[in-house]
């Protein structure tokens, strides 16, 4: 089977969505196909290449070697033909502006602080795009990303916010269990984690004093706000990022189960290209957005 040009160049462009999310369900919110479709086509990818680009494991892909060297040469050129094509396109005017940044911190900081932004820059508009739970690079449609990482690529500017500092979370039901139960509470109250920050519960335990969760007793969900809404449900303790979840504790919607925080080393940063900043209105959205979280 030999692809035709144009679907060779699709192909291409979700093969690296692939990549970069190590994830056919997350591919395929970013991409609005279905988990399936993008399996299928990405198997179709495989069969004109000959070759296999992903180790297909229960969770999760993993790149083989020969996907880690397609993804570095095709992604930058991809890259470059979508910025041609901007280029020639765009208004050099334009004041839309399109942010990618994880759910959770766009619910949570952003978008109670917009009409901020918006006061100051009449006019302007932004895109939010939320597909990726836990960004980890600046997504290729953006114009700026926030990202959670220990260190932002190569190639890009980049400015520190703040640390990924987690606390753990509960109701007040829970809590008051906790203090009954004591060192041996997580053996009978579930704990819930973003399936991306699985080892942190141990740490957190040792550091609370508490003894840590058997693995039958851990739930793992694929995005912040659904961990935090089930602490706050009464589903158990969960660890939640501890300044972005500040509104939830500050109305009583959540307790904290420890006043232990810890951190991941990672941090969060606004991330963007060199020769976009020239853009009025981004460099309008990376000054406020500095401004408003920094200090966080």
């Amino acid at each position: 089977m030999r692809l035709a040009r144009s679907s060779l160049l699709r192909h291409l462009r979700m093969f690296c969505v692939c990549a970069r999310s190590l994830s056919f369900k997350s591919a395929a919110q970013i991409l609005h196909l279905t988990p399936s479709a993008i399996s299928h086509q990405i198997r179709e990818l495989e069969d004109q290449l000959g070759v296999q680009l992903f180790v297909r494991r229960t969770r999760a892909l993993e790149l083989t070697p020969v996907g880690r060297s397609l993804l570095a040469e095709v992604e930058p050129l991809l890259l470059a033909v979508e910025e041609a094509v901007a280029r020639i396109s765009a208004d050099p005017e334009r004041k839309s502006v399109n942010v990618a940044m994880p759910p959770f911190f766009a619910s949570e900081l952003v978008i109670p602080r917009l009409s901020s932004l918006y006061a100051a820059n009449p006019g302007i508009a932004v895109q939010l795009d939320t597909h990726d739970a836990m960004p980890r690079d600046h997504s290729s449609g953006a114009d700026i990303s926030v990202i959670i990482a220990e260190s932002p690529a190569r190639g890009l500017e980049s400015h520190e916010l703040f640390p990924l500092r987690l606390v753990g979370a509960c109701s007040l039901e829970i809590r008051a269990r906790l203090d009954q139960l004591g060192s041996v509470a997580l053996s009978q109250v579930p704990v819930v984690v973003h399936r991306m920050l699985p080892g942190v519960w141990d740490q957190w335990a040792a550091e609370s004093g508490f003894a840590p969760p058997p693995p039958r007793n851990v739930i793992e969900l694929d995005n912040m706000f659904a961990v935090t809404r089930a602490a706050e449900r009464g589903v158990g303790v969960a660890l939640v990022p501890s300044i972005v979840s500040q509104s939830w504790f500050q109305s009583g919607a959540l307790a904290r189960a420890s006043d232990v925080e810890i951190t991941t080393g990672e941090k969060y940063f606004v991330v963007w290209r060199a020769e976009d900043i020239g853009r009025p209105a981004l460099s309008a959205i990376r000054d406020w957005a500095i401004a408003e979280f920094i200090h966080a």
